[in-house]
């Protein structure tokens, strides 16, 4: 079953990769919900000696540059390293280590035991919807505590499963019922742009799932927080355009259901 998933979001990320990397209203709602609610947690961190962070999973690096400016403005010393498999992803970035202030980065990709032996333990760990994007998600977890120091902090961001849930019955996120089951609702998830609109795979699970494995795998969690565009978006006047398109495949009232969630927890 795992490697019939896997094959699946692999198929499915090479039709929507191109839609992917040239969105906008995406990133508008990541740069006005999802992402204050990353930078609110990491402004957090203690940082008088420098702090090390990994983002795992970093897609084309947007976030980690996001982050790396916002370190800067708070005059944080450090380093980000930026870890995707999808080489494709990083075409754009991944020859652009650069230093923003006081923070380097360092952008990565290939095989996850390579990458694991190049660097030390770090002091946090993000990931932002990706815990959503993978077939195993224990694995995927087990992954981010061997990367991290003990003590060290993981902030995972993912699509909620009410929302998920939500577009299922309104009928405009494709459920794929030959690949789930109780624990895991597969789902082609749509991305909605001005001019077109994609699909992503989605391995939905519910809360309690993620909380269990964290939990068994040796995490402690310190929060769990639900992102409502409405209630957290950090301007009231951007709140994500592609909710109310002329396609009407998302409808106003999805801007008062949880549509991210996020855990903090630490390595114990």
């Amino acid at each position: 079953m795992k490697e019939k998933r896997e094959e699946w979001a692999k198929k499915l990320w090479e039709k929507a990769r191109e839609g992917w990397t040239a969105r906008t209203d995406d990133l508008k709602y990541r740069a006005n919900v999802s992402r204050p609610a990353l930078k609110e947690e990491i402004s957090k961190i203690e940082s008088e000696k420098g702090v090390c962070i990994i983002e795992f999973g970093c897609g084309d690096g947007t976030e980690t540059l996001e982050l790396a400016n916002y370190l800067n403005e708070k005059n944080i010393t450090g380093e980000i390293i930026a870890y995707d498999p999808q080489s494709q992803l990083l075409e754009k970035t991944k020859n652009e280590n650069k230093k923003i202030g006081k923070i380097q980065i360092r952008f990565e990709t290939g095989d996850f035991e390579k990458f694991k032996e190049q660097i030390t333990p770090s002091d946090i760990l993000f990931s932002i919807y990706v815990l959503n994007d993978v077939a195993d998600a224990q694995e995927y977890l087990l992954q981010t505590k061997e990367l991290l120091k003990k003590g060290g902090k993981a902030i995972f961001q993912f699509v909620h499963p009410a929302f998920v849930e939500a577009m299922i019955k309104k009928k405009v996120a494709k459920l794929e019922s030959s690949l789930s089951d109780i624990q895991t609702m597969t789902v082609q998830y749509p991305i909605l742009e001005k001019q077109n609109y994609f699909y992503l795979p989605v391995f939905n699970r519910k809360e309690q799932t993620y909380k269990s494995l964290l939990e068994e795998i040796g995490f402690e969690i310190e929060s769990i927080k639900e992102l409502i565009p409405l209630q957290n978006s950090h301007s009231r006047k951007e709140v994500p355009i592609f909710y109310t398109s002329q396609k009407n495949i998302y409808f106003p009232e999805m801007n008062q259901i949880p549509s991210t969630m996020q855990i903090t927890a630490h390595k114990k």
